[in-house]
């Protein structure tokens, strides 16, 4: 972290985004070559046993206080009663507890002590309840090489060693696990059985109930087990290696080459369905965030991202977006880093609503999924939940 310009007087951590305030130096009470000339009075025994003592009783308050206050956030010991969200990670979206709604299965991050430790968890989409917590189950460093799914009544771990590891969906408790031999590169389901796919290209089958060996077509088609929902994203992850292909996938620029939009510079383009979106800047002017609508090579409609305020936002293209069967959603950053919004448009180019996006401050988001009748943004160390009219809901994992 770079010093603090003179004259700061506080300073932002740029990992951790926590601010301290900087105090000037305090001058002493008169000048040096003003210093009284009588001597320091000799402190008493007693008076110092009652010093002691009083020092010793505003410590003892005051790790009565920190705790408490610690445990009151479920972090004694370190962060350990914490549970983050892990935001480079896609969620994967099943009713667990039959009540309709579709709730949450993902990668999440507790503590114990001073260290981070991966693993997997389940939540209600109703509430964001947490359900129950597998951690442990990977190194922080091995995190990007671990695959997870969800095949029948079983939730799917494979870590960096070749371990998989089966959970039961409904309250995490361990079912069976079995050694690959190699890194599982996607896990999918064909007739029922859990179907992985290693690092070496090989391709093998094991039953979803107890992790015996099952029979493999080696050219059949099978379904990630952890496909994204219905619908066309953007995403920052840009293809990384732990994320599903529908997750992941980010459209090259080189897909609007020579697209023209009048009063936009097209950056990206995102399809669903007959609609395709495309995604920019305007042009001339300020360097707004744009959104344009294409049924085939014509415009339908087009506008600004920001609801109010535009010149408020940053200069640069909508780096999430999503879009369904009911509507469209992107989020665009403040000029000044303080937060980012969520704005949603119907299909055909209506402004339906705009919210501010909890704890924006701390990162940016990863990536916008609708899912039923939820819409989830997934940011830093939060999963926070939006019903389909733009209210905040509840928030999943937190910072500290």
């Amino acid at each position: 972290m770079a010093p603090p310009p003179p004259g700061a007087t506080s300073v932002t951590c740029s990992y951790c985004r926590t601010v301290s305030s900087i105090q000037e130096a305090q001058r002493p009470n008169h000048p040096p070559a003003q210093a009284s000339a009588q001597p320091a009075a000799a402190v008493r025994p007693a008076a110092a046993g009652k010093a002691v003592a009083i020092g010793v009783s505003m410590f003892v308050l005051m790790s009565v206080v920190i705790t408490a206050m610690i445990a009151k956030q479920g972090a004694v010991g370190g962060l350990g009663g914490a549970t983050q969200w892990n935001a480079g990670s896609p969620p994967i979206f099943i009713d667990i507890n039959g009540d309709r709604a579709l709730d949450l299965v993902g990668r999440v991050r507790t503590f114990a002590g001073g260290d981070i430790v991966p693993g997997l968890a389940a939540f209600d989409g109703a509430t964001g309840e947490r359900l129950w917590v597998q951690p442990g189950l990977s190194a922080i460093a091995g995190e990007a090489d671990t695959r997870i799914g969800v095949v029948g009544e079983h939730a799917l771990y494979a870590d960096e060693s070749g371990l998989l590891r089966a959970f039961a969906l409904k309250d995490g408790a361990p079912r069976w696990s079995i050694q690959l031999g190699e890194r599982a590169a996607e896990l999918c389901v064909a007739d029922g059985a859990v179907v992985i796919h290693t690092a070496d290209g090989q391709r093998r089958a094991v039953a979803a109930s107890d992790g015996a060996a099952a029979p493999a077509d080696p050219d059949g088609a099978c379904i990630n087990a952890s496909a994204a929902p219905d619908a066309a994203l953007l995403t920052t992850w840009r293809g990384a290696s732990s994320v599903p292909a529908s997750w992941g996938e980010r459209p090259e620029a080189a897909a609007v080459v020579g697209l023209k939009v009048e009063g936009m510079d097209a950056a990206t383009r995102l399809t669903h369905g007959d609609l395709t979106l495309v995604l920019g800047t305007k042009q001339p002017g300020s360097r707004l965030p744009m959104v344009a609508a294409l049924a085939g090579d014509a415009v339908v409609w087009s506008g600004l991202v920001p609801a109010s305020e535009p010149l408020k936002a940053a200069a640069q293209a909508p780096q999430v977006a999503a879009i369904d069967e009911r509507a469209i959603y992107l989020a665009y950053e403040l000029a000044d880093g303080s937060a980012w919004r969520l704005t949603a448009f119907s299909r055909d180019g209506a402004r339906l609503w705009e919210a501010p996006i909890p704890e924006s401050d701390n990162g940016d988001p990863n990536f916008i999924a609708p899912a039923g009748d939820r819409l989830y943004v997934a940011q830093w160390t939060y999963l926070h939940a939006f019903d389909r009219a733009g209210a905040h809901l509840h928030t999943i994992g937190r910072w500290r």
